[in-house]
Formats: C-alpha cells, structure tokens, sequence
C-alpha cells in the first residue's frame, strides 16, 4: 500500500474486516530500488511458503484466503487469463486516484 490511496485504504479494511485475525499484515509499499523488481502500482503478498504474488495474483490470493463470498470472487477471478487480469488490475491502477481520491495522510490500518 502506499499508505495515500483510498481504494488501497478500502481493500485493507475490507480484508481485515472479513478474514481471520491476524490472518495478513499491511506495509507501505516503498519506491522499488534498484535490486527490488516488482511492478509500480502494486499489491504484493509474501505466502507463508516463500512465494511473492503481485497484482491481479496477489488480489486473487487474499479473496481465497477470505470469508466464503470473497472466496468465490477470487474463484471467479481465476478464469480469466492472467495476463488478461492484470491488465484491468493495471488499468484501475492507473485511474486509482482519479475514481476513489488521495487521501492527504496515510491511512494505513493496523493489524
């Protein structure tokens, strides 16, 4: 998260609303260096066994890890095409700001 995003802000509280306690920690997503590879723009999540999910993938992984509902979304996310899917994860992205707004201070939620 960049911690500014409003969209991003929603998706964690949505995540910590409807998943098990202590289930996913949040961060601030810093600027990549030059040894970090990760698309701009992105969710990343660690799994407990060592993989590192980006965009629509990491999205997918955390509706699967979430109550029954969101577990059937990330389901349905799945048949799409994964290169597919993360053009529309780009494409909102992209326009993150401009539909959900930038909030002025960081509203990181705490887990």
């Amino acid at each position: 998260m960049d911690g500014f995003c409003n969209l991003c802000y929603g998706f964690a509280s949505l995540v910590i609303n409807n998943s098990p306690k202590g289930k996913f920690e949040f961060h601030h997503l810093p600027p990549p260096s030059e040894n970090e590879h990760y698309p701009n723009d992105t969710v990343i999540v660690k799994t407990q066994d060592g993989r590192t999910l980006y965009q629509s993938e990491a999205v997918r992984y955390v509706l699967k890890q979430m109550n029954v509902g969101f577990q059937l979304i990330g389901a349905l996310i799945a048949i799409f095409p994964l290169g597919f899917r993360n053009k529309i994860y780009q494409w909102i992205a992209r326009n993150r700001y401009k539909w959900f707004g930038k909030s002025s201070t960081c509203r990181l939620p705490h887990t």
